[in-house]
């Protein structure tokens, strides 16, 4: 899954513009809900870069963790994902107000 990522300082400004990666994501349930888990991080625009989330290298763990969140975060990702799992939210009406997501 095709992601662009912006490094950002603690104030929020852009220190690094557009890294391009591609994400290796699986759908797992836990309490019910659909989360994802970002399983690699392969750096460049066709993925054929490192995996950073395999390195020993402290800074790169660091920018694995932070790409892991905001992919976690970004709705078109989650959207993706869900689709791709075949994974979505279904309410049946007036007499099921709370609604629930279904495979």
């Amino acid at each position: 899954m095709d992601f662009t990522f912006q490094l950002r300082d603690e104030n929020g400004a852009t220190v690094i513009h557009d890294i391009e990666c591609v994400l290796g994501v699986d759908v797992v349930w836990r309490d019910g809900e659909p989360t994802l888990d970002i399983t690699s991080i392969h750096m460049g625009q066709d993925g054929d870069g490192p995996d950073i989330c395999k390195s020993v290298d402290p800074f790169m763990q660091s920018l694995a963790a932070r790409i892991s969140t905001a992919a976690q975060c970004d709705e078109k990702i989650v959207e993706q994902a869900l689709d791709d799992a075949g994974i979505r939210y279904s309410e049946r009406g007036s007499n099921d107000p709370f609604g629930r997501w279904v495979a």
